[in-house]
């Protein structure tokens, strides 16, 4: 267990009653503010130390790096790693247009090459495969219908992948709205 204790004069109380135990950490996930693969180096780097049995020891189905699907990148990724990491997709919707207007990277990496990696790379035929997680962010009217989900089906029939719907977090400044509890369930019960 991790604890935290308070150094100084009183330092010789009881270990127990300085003790504040908390929640270990079991999992590690690189996203955030910023694109990991951006800055490819350091994160590969960073992975030999979190993984390293010098290092944080941590297991390779435990760490996991966030993209929102620099294609080259990905591959680079998972082969200088030998695969040892877990990939998550940030996909947010299932067409070109829908996509698009979340995930502007998409100009760059449409879902066809995008999706196409991912059938390379995460194949659903081989049962030994690790999966790739599709995190899709679901946002009123945008991309939270019944038909979105289908067509997430559809262009993913091919990807091992577990996908985790997120409802968005509304905030001052933004369009979006985050989807219904109606919406969410519907779109679920079709995946």
């Amino acid at each position: 267990r991790w604890h935290y204790e308070k150094f100084g004069q009183d330092s010789m109380m009881s270990l127990s009653s300085k003790k504040r135990y908390v929640t270990p950490i079991t999992n590690i996930v690189y996203m955030g503010m910023g694109e990991p693969l951006d800055n490819l180096e350091a994160v590969v780097g960073s992975l030999d130390i979190v993984k390293n049995h010098s290092g944080l020891h941590f297991s390779h189905n435990k760490v996991t790096v966030s993209t929102v699907g620099l294609v080259p990148e990905m591959r680079e990724l998972l082969q200088r790693t030998n695969g040892s990491v877990a990939l998550a997709v940030s996909l947010h919707g299932a067409t070109n247009e829908v996509r698009g207007s979340i995930v502007p990277v998409n100009g760059r990496y449409p879902i066809e090459e995008l999706v196409g990696a991912l059938e390379e790379l995460f194949p659903i035929e081989e049962k030994a495969a690790q999966h790739v997680l599709i995190e899709y962010t679901m946002m009123n009217g945008i991309n939270d219908r019944v038909q979105d989900a289908e067509a997430l089906l559809r262009v993913l029939e091919k990807v091992k992948c577990k996908i985790n719907l997120i409802v968005f977090n509304p905030h001052e400044g933004t369009r979006y709205e985050a989807s219904t509890g109606e919406r969410v369930d519907a779109f679920r019960d079709v995946l």
